[in-house]
């Protein structure tokens, strides 16, 4: 035990407690031993790890994996956000001029393919909610982002394992967690659906993103010595009876100045809340205190069970007894149980006798004094692809918007709530008839801030990299955040001054090549987070699932809401511009996953040079200068191009030789297809060209086209002739079709 005590800054009582009401010396041994467990599952979680990285014949030492990868990058970002003292507790994103803040809360699901995987879905949503409001009390969750990676309902069922078939199951799982997602008021207006067909058979994931917003001074707030530390009991938690109770009561206690900060209890139960709440100040808990009256719980129990529905104040001098009062009124209970001191330390005692003692700073710090081992073999090979013999350009352009992966997500996001509280002004569904795939949402969040002559906004969008995680995690990590923050640009979004948010769901933790992968995947983000100079304001994995899926969610503030844009084309005889190269590399692109090609080479991925694009492409939209962008994803140049032209009921002509591509990028097919990062395609004001040229003057940007009336594609080769040519309507019933015909439901009328 005490090696195990030493390295951790733990320690127990090494004499036996004198009082018959003390906890007896085994049961404060365990609670040492859990303590120190859920310390390493924290580690695991943020990645907080020491490990020994071998990568070919190149070796590296972490002593902190995320810190040294992602952390320690974001950190230098000066002014970017708010971080917490030590480590555990919120962190925030600055928005506007510095006087507000995006916090958010986190629930990750995973596991088998069942209904019991839509019950825990709904629950870490619940959480999630529940984390986001008690980031502070003056916080109000503004929107949440559901993730699902989900089996494919083309493929078959596991019937030796009782496995129900994906297109009888994700209809029900869906519609289920759509229902219950509505029903916390909260807009759901961002989101993903991937169907994926790597996972391991019957597995899934669900991750949702809560954000809440609130003044950058109340995020500041921290805990001071003598205040005292309050437990809230709402009976139910997120979703309970009494839930709306608490948050009343909450809010006036906040009114009154009674206390200033909250965290809920999660699954590391009172102990990992404490640590949240104190944030390296210093805390001292009379552990008795905690259990209430009709309560038979062992202190063991009561330091480190999960237990839903309560939270935990940070409550100013003298008002506790107001507090109390004022929660049992509403019967709630509310009973203060420490208060917080300078030390650095968690200091817990029952019935005065020692229980667990922590040093914060030691006991957050990786637990192992021996490094795991993270062995990472190199990416998959990409060798070059072969032709898809006899297949055209049209044919191949209808089989990608025909795509599951491609496909209309309307049918869901129908299902969702996007118009609550009344902020969401650019919404999912973009476009003449309101069911073009929008870039990212647009929220204006005038009723928080009080003030509708104040225009100011943010965008919200997300990065999913699925295909290429299986091939290079680095290049997964890199690809997904540079899509997160393209979206968002392309409503407006001020990229100088976006933040991104990181959360992975992996199977079972295992040392070696699993756990390469993982920090194979850490290393490319920190690499995005330097190029682009964009923070990861918040992160966390969860392991023991049946799938690796991750998502990387960006937000950006926008000056002007009315100034955002859509994707859908506004009118004929608009110049069509395209930012950023082209290449002809294809590996990781849904081409050659339809094709199981093995792929051409990685696509070049840039940050620095990607992030100068991004600012043009804002300060021009700012400007008022672009009607309408769209970014560059799945399946290329073709099905952003048909995307932009179906949702406005325009066409497009462009023509491949004027593309800004990368040297020896030859091939038409290629060129139409190919998955490059980092670019947009923008319709430019006619009589604003000049302005737009002079904006992206020095930049691999290029007028390759014009809107025209009748509402085709048409697109010229390399030499001249016409590749392309297809109606836009037909090209949208694909595309509509397609995720209903799989799943077996109703198409729309």
């Amino acid at each position: 035990m005490a090696s195990l005590t030493r390295p951790r800054g733990l320690a127990v009582p090494r004499e036996a407690p004198r009082s018959t009401a003390a906890a007896p010396p085994s049961e404060a041994d365990r609670a040492q031993s859990r303590t120190e467990s859920l310390a390493a599952e924290w580690g695991r979680s943020s990645l907080s790890l020491r490990v020994r990285y071998q990568e070919g014949g190149r070796v590296r030492q972490f002593k902190n994996l995320y810190e040294e990868t992602v952390g320690h990058a974001s950190k230098r970002l000066k002014g970017a956000c708010i971080w917490p003292a030590n480590g555990i507790g919120a962190s925030y994103l600055v928005l506007g001029r510095g006087d507000w803040a995006l916090g958010s809360g986190c629930g990750i699901a995973g596991g088998a393919w069942d209904l019991e995987m839509l019950a825990e879905a709904q629950r870490r949503l619940a959480f999630s909610l529940g984390q986001a409001l008690c980031l502070n009390p003056s916080a109000a969750p503004i929107l949440t982002a559901s993730f699902f990676s989900l089996p494919s309902p083309q493929g078959t069922a596991d019937s030796a394992a009782k496995i129900l078939h994906p297109k009888c199951l994700a209809p029900l799982f869906l519609r289920e967690f759509a229902e219950f997602s509505n029903r916390f008021g909260v807009p759901a207006p961002s989101g993903g659906v991937c169907f994926d067909g790597s996972a391991a058979p019957g597995g899934a994931a669900v991750i949702v993103e809560s954000l809440a917003m609130m003044p950058a001074k109340a995020a500041k707030q921290r805990a001071r010595a003598g205040d005292a530390v309050v437990l809230i009991s709402s009976r139910g938690g997120p979703g309970g009876a009494a839930f709306d109770e608490v948050q009343q009561a909450m809010a006036q206690a906040f009114r009154r100045e009674f206390f200033y900060r909250a965290v809920a209890l999660g699954a590391g139960g009172l102990a990992e809340a404490v640590l949240g709440l104190s944030a390296g100040r210093g805390v001292s808990i009379s552990l008795e205190k905690a259990a209430a009256p009709d309560q038979a719980a062992s202190p063991e129990e009561l330091w480190l069970s999960k237990q839903d529905g309560l939270f935990l104040l940070a409550a100013s001098r003298g008002a506790c007894r107001e507090i109390e009062g004022l929660f049992k009124e509403r019967g709630l209970d509310a009973r203060e149980i420490g208060a917080f001191t300078d030390t650095g330390r968690v200091d817990v005692s029952w019935n005065e006798v020692g229980f667990v003692r922590l040093d914060e700073k030691e006991a957050l710090a990786p637990r192992r004094a021996d490094p795991v081992k993270a062995v990472w073999m190199g990416a998959k090979t990409a060798k070059r692809s072969r032709s898809v013999g006899g297949l055209s350009a049209s044919a191949l352009l209808r089989a990608l918007i025909a795509d599951l992966g491609v496909a209309s997500r309307e049918w869901l996001v129908r299902q969702m709530d996007v118009e609550s509280q009344g902020h969401t002004v650019i919404k999912p569904l973009q476009g003449l008839r309101h069911d073009g795939p929008g870039d990212a949402c647009v929220l204006w969040p005038h009723g928080l801030t009080g003030d509708s002559a104040d225009h100011r906004a943010f965008a919200f969008g997300c990065g999913l990299s699925q295909r290429m995680l299986a091939l290079d995690p680095a290049l997964a990590a890199a690809f997904a955040c540079d899509e997160a923050l393209r979206n968002v640009v392309c409503v407006g979004g001020d990229a100088a001054r976006a933040g991104f948010w990181a959360r992975a769901a992996w199977p079972e933790w295992r040392e070696g090549e699993e756990l390469g992968a993982v920090a194979r995947w850490l290393q490319g983000l920190g690499t995005a987070v330097a190029g682009y100079g964009v923070p990861v304001v918040a992160h966390q994995s969860r392991f023991g699932g049946r799938a690796s899926f991750f998502t990387v969610s960006a937000a950006a503030p926008l000056a002007d809401m009315r100034k955002a844009v859509t994707l859908d084309i506004k009118g004929p005889g608009n110049p069509v511009y395209l930012v950023g190269l082209t290449g002809e590399e294809l590996a990781g692109s849904l081409y050659a996953a339809l094709w199981e090609l093995p792929g051409d080479g990685f696509p070049k991925i840039a940050p620095r040079q990607a992030m100068a694009a991004f600012k043009a492409v804002a300060r021009a939209i700012s400007s008022g200068l672009v009607l309408s962008a769209h970014d560059l994803a799945d399946g290329g140049l073709a099905v952003a191009a048909a995307q932009m032209g179906f949702s406005g009921e325009f066409g497009l002509h462009l023509d491949l030789d004027l593309l800004p591509r990368h040297s020896g990028a030859i091939d038409d097919l290629k060129l139409l297809v190919a998955e490059t990062p980092s670019r947009i395609l923008l319709e430019v004001r006619p009589e604003k060209e000049r302005d737009v040229a002079r904006i992206l003057r020095g930049l691999p940007a290029r007028r390759i086209g014009e809107t025209i009336a009748n509402p085709i594609l048409k697109i010229k080769g390399l030499d001249g002739s016409v590749l392309l040519e297809e109606s836009l309507s037909q090209l949208k019933a694909l595309w509509q079709a397609a995720l209903p015909e799989a799943l077996g439901i109703p198409a729309r009328s």
